[in-house]
């Protein structure tokens, strides 16, 4: 038999450390494996670890034991002196050299076991730090702008590619349900490797409107236009790639005597336990020749006033009002010219409301379109400004012809304010003094009123179709603010993974590895018994130690490996 040069076939031992609410280090525990004088605040029985991909957050479990109640308070209640919320940090290490942080995350739970007299344990349920991306809200909405006719997207405009989507959520606070919300500064979400792979977000969805979404679900949805994998690591880093196209470096094997095993890097190297695993192929939600995707919309353009402004109507002394009459039966968008005097201190809001004898009627408020401060600030100060869109979610359904008004609340101070651009001398518009009682104004502000139509896009993948005998559909519901542009660019990467056969090896258990195995990248699996050579992508693994004789550590990983293929 012969292992890799400098390989270390020691079991990992831990240290754990956890932090109150400010920081401060509360617990300590040190494996006196990795340490000569070690730091032991409790006694550490069992620890199990789990680390997942695709979204999700990982867990860890701590069983302690606590005979003598040195953990609980004195309190009747008797509860854990270990509170929830509390950090946790697990680092694992073969020596105290190469400890290596697996996993970072918060205690959710602690549970006090009295499984006998005289006995006592507390057993602590945490959850990966990816966790706090699914206990916070955004309503972000970003809309790539768009060419002199309206309809056209500006290839050059890179707010909404994907990367730039994500890195808003941590960098800008304009998309919070409440402006005095901090941002999130716990996460490191950058451009980088590892990070996010800006070579697989590199695709821009057109059009992305928030009612209220979690962060989570956010990246989750644009990860999805990507073909991506995401997750945060025991970094606290936001990882999102395309794990197909990411090298872990590692090797998963039990040929002992091959060129890969003796030449591969020690630390990244892990062999084949002598334990029953499997892989299973199926087609289940995989290999179809077509996929449909239904429930976004096409918008085009209905009305508009697009002479370019040369004037500028302040909000801080009175309401305006825009007349339209939009042709079609329904308003998807709308699109405004406007700037700033000063720096605007609050949100502000636009209406869309019906007609009360050729005024706006207050009392028909069709639908209420919130603007957030930070996008008011960001507007420029110079007429004419750019265009700039708004998003009418749900679609505001409408009577043909029907007269609407697109309404301006007084906003600001003469120093502070949102200013309406317009082309003077020609046109009629409405402004009011508190919004009931209406006048005319020379001037034609510029709009556009956009509509749009229900979509059905569908897309086949030749080469499945010209392999099976009969077709084989999938139907993918889209989010409804989705536009056609965008739909399509999801709906080829969904196609390249859904026309592949898909398999799943599990229970795949190696001896340690030195250092931390990352998730969504795909390492190398060698099987001397069966022949299986093959790259395949590390969605999860479990780590589990016990304690005997008062030695804690763990002598095996259990991986769970997925691989798509073509047929």
């Amino acid at each position: 038999m012969s292992l890799t040069a400098g390989y270390d076939p020691r079991e990992l031992s831990p240290k754990i450390i956890i932090t109150d609410y400010t920081g401060s280090t509360q617990y300590t525990y040190e494996s006196a494996t990795i340490a000569a004088s070690p730091t032991q605040n409790f006694k550490l029985t069992d620890l199990r670890i789990e680390m997942n991909g695709n979204g999700n957050y990982g867990s860890a479990t701590l069983v302690i034991a606590d005979n003598g109640s040195a953990l609980v308070d004195a309190t009747l209640r008797r509860g854990s002196l270990i509170k929830r919320q509390w950090d946790i940090q697990i680092y694992l290490g073969k020596t105290a050299g190469t400890l290596q942080r697996w996993f970072y995350g918060k205690i959710v739970s602690a549970n006090v076991i009295r499984p006998g007299t005289g006995q006592q344990g507390i057993a602590l349920d945490c959850v990966g730090w990816g966790v706090i991306l699914k206990e916070r809200i955004t309503r972000i909405v970003r809309n790539q702008d768009k060419d002199s006719d309206g309809l056209t997207l500006d290839d050059t405009d890179t707010k909404t590619r994907l990367d730039n989507l994500i890195l808003d959520m941590f960098t800008k606070v304009d998309h919070q349900v409440d402006e005095n919300i901090q941002a999130i500064n716990s996460i490191t979400a950058a451009v980088a490797n590892p990070g996010l792979d800006s070579s697989t977000l590199n695709i821009k969805v057109a059009n992305v409107n928030e009612l209220g979404n979690t962060y989570a679900g956010f990246i989750s949805r644009m990860a999805g236009v990507a073909n991506a994998d995401w997750y945060v690591d025991a970094d606290k880093k936001l990882i999102v790639r395309d794990a197909y196209t990411y090298d872990s470096g590692f090797l998963f094997t039990n040929n002992l005597t091959g060129l890969d095993a003796t030449g591969w890097s020690s630390t990244k190297i892990g062999y084949l336990k002598n334990q029953v695993f499997g892989w299973t192929d199926h087609t289940f939600d995989s290999l179809y020749s077509w996929i449909h995707g239904f429930g976004h919309f096409a918008p085009s353009l209905d009305v508009s006033y697009e002479v370019a402004p040369d004037a500028a109507d302040n909000l801080d002394s009175a309401w305006v009002a825009i007349p339209i009459t939009p042709t079609r039966d329904n308003i998807f968008k709308i699109s405004l010219r406007m700037t700033k005097t000063g720096t605007p201190a609050s949100a502000h809001e636009i209406r869309i409301v019906g007609d009360d004898s050729g005024s706006p009627d207050a009392t028909d408020i069709r639908r209420v379109i919130r603007i957030p401060k930070q996008t008011l600030q960001a507007l420029g100060t110079s007429t004419p400004a750019a265009w700039a869109e708004y998003p009418v979610t749900p679609k505001l359904e409408i009577t043909p012809n029907e007269q609407l008004y697109i309404v301006f609340p007084k906003y600001g101070t003469a120093s502070h304010t949102v200013n309406i651009n317009y082309k003077a001398g020609t046109g009629t518009y409405k402004d009011s003094s508190d919004g009931i009682t209406w006048s005319s104004a020379t001037g034609s502000p510029a709009h556009r009123v956009y509509s749009a139509k229900r979509l059905m896009t569908s897309l086949e993948n030749t080469v499945v179709s010209q392999k099976l005998a009969e077709p084989r559909e999938k139907l993918l519901p889209i989010r409804a603010d989705l536009e056609e542009q965008s739909v399509r660019q999801a709906m080829i990467q969904a196609g390249f993974i859904l026309g592949k056969q898909r398999r799943v090896y599990q229970d795949v258990t190696i001896t340690p590895t030195t250092d931390r195995i990352p998730l969504a990248s795909y390492c190398r699996l060698q099987d001397s018994k069966s022949g299986l050579d093959i790259k395949a992508i590390i969605d999860s693994y479990t780590i589990e130690m016990h304690s005997n004789n008062n030695r804690l550590g763990a002598g095996s990983i259990k991986l769970s490996l997925d691989e798509l293929y073509s047929i």
